[in-house]
């Protein structure tokens, strides 16, 4: 399949600072969990995942502009760009934590190998994050130290991934049918254009 189907016009990414999170989705947003992942989150965390845990808190208050950043049941932190939903979430070990941003970019898909070429092509113009399938979802993710994690760092990581998965989304909705976390929903003021790939993101 040639890669020239997933190539959109390049345009820069919105700054997220407008950006709300969403602490809890509406009864009209029937949103999937996401899916399960190795994580790091017992009843007793580490000194480093206390600390890791309440800087990741801070950076999402100040790159979203929320009053508190609260995290959902499973420990994440859901946060909603133009058409996609991404969730950051602490993992990693107890010495070294990391910060995973992640978003679940479809659910109720069919494998197939036509499905697994059009994900490999995705993650030949990809850069710094990944696209994969697991348990009929696909997921776009990305990690960093969180001991190390800067602002900057953090305002990267979710523009990429947020950014990827709501051009891809809707390439892959349309060849591939499964449902978007928020179907065909376009709130006022959430986005006012169709997704399209922004700069900076592919190789």
């Amino acid at each position: 399949m040639p890669s020239s189907q997933f190539r959109t016009p390049r345009l820069e990414v919105p700054r997220l600072g407008n950006l709300p999170v969403s602490p809890a989705p509406s009864p009209s947003r029937a949103l999937a969990s996401p899916p399960p992942m190795v994580r790091s989150r017992p009843e007793y965390a580490s000194p480093a995942v206390e600390i890791v845990t309440s800087h990741v808190e801070t950076l999402i208050e100040r790159v979203t502009g929320v009053d508190k950043a609260i995290p959902d049941n499973d420990g994440d932190y859901p946060v909603r760009f133009r058409d996609a939903l991404y969730w950051v979430r602490i993992t990693g070990s107890d010495e070294q934590p990391l910060v995973r941003v992640f978003s679940q970019v479809l659910s109720d898909l069919v494998p197939s190998a036509e499905l697994f070429e059009a994900i490999n092509q995705i993650n030949s113009q990809l850069g710094f994050c990944r696209c994969f399938f697991l348990e009929g979802r696909v997921v776009i993710e990305t990690e960093h130290l969180g001991l190390t994690l800067r602002t900057d760092d953090f305002r990267e990581l979710a523009q990429n991934v947020a950014a990827a998965s709501d051009c891809f989304g809707l390439t892959l909705n349309e060849r591939f049918g499964g449902n978007r976390p928020f179907g065909d929903e376009n709130p006022e003021g959430e986005f006012t254009a169709p997704p399209r790939c922004p700069t900076g993101l592919y190789l």
